[in-house]
Parts: C-alpha cells; sequence; structure tokens
C-alpha cells in the first residue's frame, strides 16, 4: 500500500497537482493521519453510550 501511494503521490507531484520535496515522507504522513483517524473511530464506538469517565 505504502508503494502504490506513494507512486500516486509521485504522480501528482508530476503532474503539477501538488507539490512536496520527498513523496515517501508525505506518504508517511498521510498514513499516519489515516491511522490515527481509525483508531478514533474504533475508541468511539467501544465507548458509545457509556457515560465519560471524569
Amino acid at each position: 500500500m505504502r508503494a502504490a501511494l506513494a507512486e500516486l503521490v509521485g504522480d501528482g507531484v508530476r503532474a503539477g497537482e501538488f507539490t512536496t520535496e520527498d513523496p515517501l515522507k508525505a506518504v508517511l504522513h498521510i498514513l499516519v493521519a489515516v491511522d490515527g483517524l481509525g483508531a478514533h473511530t474504533s475508541q468511539r464506538r467501544r465507548t458509545a453510550g457509556r457515560p465519560l469517565h471524569r
């Protein structure tokens, strides 16, 4: 997945859609953000309907 996304980012850079000096670094940032959103969503599902701890 990382390689495919890096290729996609590289294609976008070459096409002038966006800029980055390091496509792989940009990909890693994207994947970390997506992973964080997934973790956040999972946590919210597990705690849905339960009172917040204070």
